[in-house]
């Protein structure tokens, strides 16, 4: 009876091991995404690896081979995995290019060692897409937010600033995608990762800068909205600060020799200017000193979108001259009523007192 059931627990080991991929696919993906089917958030690049690399070995050493006897098959299929495959040593790996286990009978193989060696490749593989899509997920996150910061927020946004952002960030990133891949990918494919890195972090800052260009009005009037709400001198500001931003959003700038006069030309065309009538330099459909890939807001839109920012501007102005007029008034009427209220109380302190006393002269008069 027992050699029976262990003939069944072999033959279903042998019917399993045919889903052998299956199972791997199922394997990939329970590794790239949570159980909510959403993308894994690992805690660093360096982690991803280091978890494939101990969950992918423990499987394969379970999978290759039957044992349901007490021997040391166990030991020797352990030591031979982690040589090849954790290690990375050079005679190990080798050795798994064999068609068969040297301590293992053929019966009793499930998964041979050059199938192990080509299941550990294919998975690396999806390992070296995951870290490489992490990575670009984290700093396309951090990117956003940054370049949004600079182009919009700050107080004198340049793209200098986003330059030197960009590099240091960039730098960061790639070291850790070439420490985290350099365990199991060749030199050839980290240098392809690091250059479609270097790619992926240039497109973020150019889409999230064409993003924020078509809001840049609303980007000029929460500027403006802000000088004139907490800062004194905003009616100094209410068209530098704005013009700042106006310029930023105007065209992209990502390498040191992407310059051009667009501040200067909207500075001396509008900083004056009512928004109607501006010299031709913002009649133009382009920048002639600017590439039209680089083009974000053209001449000819800078200048419609002064126009409507004036608008706007001063309908915020003139609300705020309304609301202080009318607290003005409010605080007037309530000085008039505690007055009123304040004299009225008097006359009717004074009546009461005069009536109290009438009245008790007549009480003594009845008495006597």
């Amino acid at each position: 009876m027992l050699e029976y059931a262990k003939d069944v627990i072999g033959a279903k080991a042998r019917e399993e091991i045919g889903k052998a991929n299956i199972y791997m696919m199922r394997f990939v993906k329970r590794f790239k995404y949570d159980y909510n089917s959403s993308p894994r958030n690992w805690k660093s690049s360096e982690e991803i690896p280091k978890t494939a690399e101990s969950a992918l070995y423990t499987l394969l050493v379970g999978l290759a081979t039957i044992r349901l006897e007490e021997d040391d098959v166990d030991g020797y299929i352990d030591n031979m995995l982690s040589s090849a495959l954790l290690k990375r040593d050079q005679k190990a790996l080798k050795d798994l290019d064999s068609p068969t286990w040297e301590m293992v009978p053929s019966s009793r193989t499930l998964i041979t060692p050059i199938q192990c060696k080509k299941l550990w490749e294919e998975f690396m593989v999806e390992v070296e897409n995951t870290v490489n899509e992490a990575l670009e997920a984290k700093l396309k996150e951090e990117i956003q937010e940054h370049v949004r910061h600079l182009l919009c927020e700050e107080t004198d946004p340049t793209w200098s600033k986003i330059r030197e952002y960009l590099t240091r960030k960039t730098e960061l990133t790639l070291s850790s995608l070439d420490n985290a891949l350099s365990k199991f990918s060749n030199e050839e494919v980290r240098r392809e990762k690091i250059e479609k890195m270097q790619k992926h972090a240039k497109d973020v800052v150019k889409n999230k800068a064409r993003q924020e260009s078509f809001n840049a009005k609303n980007h000029m009037i929460i500027r403006f909205g802000k000088l004139f709400k907490y800062e004194c001198d905003s009616r100094r500001d209410w068209r530098g600060d704005p013009l700042k931003v106006l310029t930023g959003l105007a065209a992209i700038r990502l390498e040191e020799s992407d310059t051009d006069n667009v501040e200067d030309a909207l500075f001396s065309t509008l900083s004056h200017s009512k928004g109607s009538n501006t010299s031709n330099v913002l009649d133009s459909p382009n920048w002639k000193e600017i590439p039209y890939s680089r083009i974000l807001i053209t001449p000819i839109q800078c200048k419609l979108l002064w126009k409507d920012y004036l608008v706007e501007a001063k309908e915020i102005v003139n609300q705020a001259r309304k609301d202080i007029e009318l607290k003005k008034n409010a605080d007037t009427v309530k000085k008039i009523f505690s007055q009123i209220g304040g004299t009225v109380t008097t006359i009717f302190s004074a009546v009461w007192g005069s009536r109290r006393s009438r009245g008790t002269h007549k009480i003594e008069r009845s008495n006597i």
